[in-house]
């Protein structure tokens, strides 16, 4: 990266607690850093990130508040805390997908089906069975569905011949 030569180092060298240094020192900091030396500690960093053995619990608190601290200071931009982060605890950033729920759904066919599928949802999320996230995809499927119904049948009233 930029032709700096960066020493390489195992895994068993580096550590969260490294790399929580690194970002109190930049944080430290007023300011950000000259634009001539800001790309070179950035570098070292995702390079550590990249070498680094999964933190513990409490190395992942600190790494977390160094991270925090050195945005509200200034010396690292949101963008990249994002991408430090993604690499030194890819599954709190990700997040952990809920379990998927059951439902029973009425089938969409008219607008009292459509009503009742929906108090469904809304009674899952009530309850804690849906997270409203998937409350809300659930029932914007269940809308699109419902769109979808009211179409086909304007159009096979309109194709049916007048009597």
């Amino acid at each position: 990266m930029n032709g700096i030569p960066v020493p390489e180092c195992s895994a068993q060298d580096v550590d969260a607690g490294e790399i929580t240094d690194r970002l109190n020192r930049l944080a430290a900091r007023r300011g950000p850093a000259p634009p001539r030396q800001a790309g070179r500690g950035r570098d070292r960093l995702l390079q550590l990130a990249d070498q680094a053995a999964e933190p513990t619990r409490e190395q992942a608190t600190a790494l977390l508040h160094a991270v925090l601290s050195a945005v509200k200071r200034k010396a690292i931009s949101e963008p990249f805390a994002t991408r430090l982060l993604d690499k030194m605890l890819p599954d709190a950033v990700a997040g952990r997908a809920p379990p998927p729920a059951a439902l029973v759904l009425p089938e969409v066919t008219s607008a009292a089906t459509f009503a009742e599928a929906q108090r469904v949802v809304l009674r899952a999320v009530a309850a804690g069975a849906l997270t409203p996230a998937q409350g809300k995809m659930i029932s914007n499927m269940l809308a699109r569905t419902w769109a979808a119904v009211r179409l086909a049948q304007h159009h096979r009233e309109r194709d049916q011949p007048s009597r």
